[in-house]
């Protein structure tokens, strides 16, 4: 695989990003593994020691040995202490579960979680057990008893926990010293892979520079010269595998098209002059063919001038150049066959304009019977035209009729339906008045038992005095509401009665119209059958003079282009005589062995 400059300066770049990353990643494992000793870490660890001065560690049980102390000299508060005890006690158990899982040497875990923890829970022990029971009876022989014992597993546990304290110290000045010689040791490698990767950077500047920079300003100012018109050295880096030798292979590329064009324009010098004597020689030739050529189109020119005049008895006899002698004898020949067409041709003029006297003799003949035919036909077919439109409006207005007829029937009809259920309608209202009529009685009842019912409550009102002239007043409004009602009943019942008779009335007068409507129908109808016979014989009428008319239109239409034929054929003829003529005029302009003079044949013309 070549090692092109893109690739190059890839590998370049990834080489640096790679010396990058590796200074990164060892910053980043060096503040991972020293950050312990930075100003952070330091203002912490001050921090953690102030609470370590100030407050008693929860796995050292000084604070709960003098609360002991405390509640033995003050018996009183006892309940106050066995709270702190109880809370110490927790933390004590919470902190050791906590050590026990704690990054912590070995040794020091199994010193402080199991060793110093049996002292512990014997102080526990000694002080739940003993001591409290002792200060609850406040028997001070047992406390003193129990304080002593108390204090002797208080001093093991001190001196356990001095010796813990001290590995404790010990393993963090050997942490702390281990950190500062990483430190330094991670602070020497990150200086020296920056070295290499400045010392690599430079490299790689150094190479760009030399391989690629150079190169192409050597290119640049071999260009320059190529442009120069200097081409006699050699493209440099030609043989480079990389972009710098493709550009070298495009230089030369270049200078060979530059060697290849100077190559043709004196090529083309050379064909130039061989070209120029090549034109002077042909001009030369070419002189003695216009003058050859002059010969031949002047005899040519009087050769067609005779021919245009009509003159076919003319021939080329003059001398020819070689190349131009076939000419002659073809002129010559084509002459001789024109003059026999022409011969022919006059031979069969005269015989067509012969034949085309009689065509048009005959022509002018048949088409003054065909006009007179066609003329006689158009009549006869505008009579019959006439005569079926008249038929043809007769038998519309019998359809017209017939369909007027049929209509008034159906009216008639629906007339009679109407009247029927008039007559159901009246005869239904009859029967409402009279329902109508009952409810009035019904109602003036009503209005009668209700006048009696007020006017006894208005007698007990009256009775009543003073407390029952409001419901007098009131009686005496409801006695005139039943009187008002009565009245009005027994004129609603008078009007009733009234609109009975005329309903009965009215039943009867549409009783009569039904009949009559009844007789006017059985009469339409046979009105209707009489126009329906007319309107089927009219349209028989029609339709056969429909027929009779189409054949005479069919006949006139035939005449009529009989006609039109027998004029385009008498034109034709016609035409086909002065065609004729004028053939025999233009045929007489020619001059040939039988014909003589151009003029020989106008006497011939004229008198046909």
């Amino acid at each position: 695989m070549r090692l092109t400059i893109s690739r190059s300066i890839m590998l370049f770049g990834l080489m640096t990003c790679l010396g990058v990353l590796s200074i990164v990643g060892i910053s980043t494992v060096a503040l991972d593994n020293l950050e312990i000793t930075g100003p952070l870490y330091k203002h912490i660890a001050a921090g953690k020691d102030l609470l370590g001065d100030i407050l008693p560690p929860p796995e050292y049980v000084i604070e709960a040995y003098l609360d002991a102390n405390l509640a033995a000299q003050n018996p009183s508060d006892l309940s106050q202490y066995q709270k702190s005890l109880a809370d110490l006690q927790k933390q004590y158990n919470d902190r050791r579960v906590y050590w026990q899982s704690a990054d912590l040497p070995p040794d020091l875990r199994v010193e402080l979680t199991e060793t110093s923890d049996a002292d512990v829970q014997q102080f526990w022990q000694q002080l739940n057990n003993a001591v409290i029971p002792a200060i609850a009876a406040n028997d001070n022989q047992a406390i003193a008893t129990s304080m002593a014992k108390l204090g002797e597993i208080y001093r093991a546990h001190r001196a356990l926990i001095n010796d813990i304290v001290t590995k404790a110290t010990n393993a963090d000045n050997d942490n702390e010293a281990a950190a500062a010689s990483n430190l330094s040791f991670y602070r020497m490698l990150m200086f020296s892979v920056l070295g290499l990767v400045m010392l690599l950077v430079m490299l790689g500047l150094y190479l760009v520079g030399r391989k690629i920079v150079e190169p192409i300003r050597k290119l640049s100012d071999y260009m320059v010269a190529l442009a120069e018109g200097h081409l006699e050295a050699e493209v440099p880096y030609i043989g480079r595998a990389d972009e710098i030798g493709d550009m070298a292979k495009a230089t030369s590329s270049f200078r060979d098209s530059i060697v290849s064009h100077q190559r043709l324009r004196e090529e083309q010098e050379v064909e130039r002059a061989s070209a120029e004597y090549d034109r002077k020689r042909n001009e030369a030739a070419r002189e003695d063919a216009l003058k050859q050529l002059d010969i031949v189109v002047h005899a040519m020119t009087l050769g067609l001038d005779k021919v245009t005049r009509g003159e076919l008895t003319f021939r080329l006899t003059d001398w020819f150049p070689v190349d131009y002698k076939k000419l002659r004898m073809d002129f010559n020949q084509a002459i001789d066959q024109l003059m026999q067409t022409m011969k022919a041709v006059v031979r069969s003029t005269r015989a067509v304009t012969a034949s085309a006297n009689e065509l048009t003799h005959a022509s002018d003949d048949l088409s003054r019977r065909t006009e007179h035919q066609a003329a006689t036909l158009e009549q006869t077919a505008a009579a019959l035209d006439e005569i079926t439109a008249t038929v043809r409006r007769t038998a519309t207005s019998a359809d017209e009729a017939n369909d007027i007829v049929s209509k008034a029937k159906t009216d008639t009809e629906q007339s009679g339906v109407t009247v029927k259920a008039t007559v159901a309608a009246m005869s239904s209202i009859e029967i409402s008045s009279k329902q109508i009529g009952n409810i009035i009685g019904v109602i003036d009842e009503i209005a009668f038992q209700t006048n009696l019912l007020a006017l006894n409550a208005g007698v007990e009102a009256a009775r009543a005095g003073d407390a029952g002239r409001g419901f007098a007043v009131v009686a005496t409004e409801v006695r005139a509401l039943a009187q008002r009602s009565a009245d009005a009943a027994k004129e609603i019942k008078q009007l009733i009665s009234t609109s009975g008779e005329q309903v009965v009335l009215g039943v009867k007068l549409v009783g009569d119209t039904g009949k009559a409507l009844t007789r006017m129908v059985g009469q339409v109808d046979q009105i209707s059958r009489i126009v329906s016979e007319i309107a089927a014989a009219a349209k028989e009428q029609s339709s056969a003079l429909g027929q009779v008319n189409s054949a005479i239109n069919q006949m006139d239409q035939v005449t009529q282009q009989n006609a039109a034929m027998v004029e385009q054929s008498t034109a034709a003829c016609h035409g086909l005589a002065a065609e004729a003529r004028e053939l025999g005029k233009l045929i007489a302009m020619f001059r040939t062995e039988e014909t003589g003079e151009p003029d020989a044949m106008r006497p011939a013309l004229a008198a046909e």
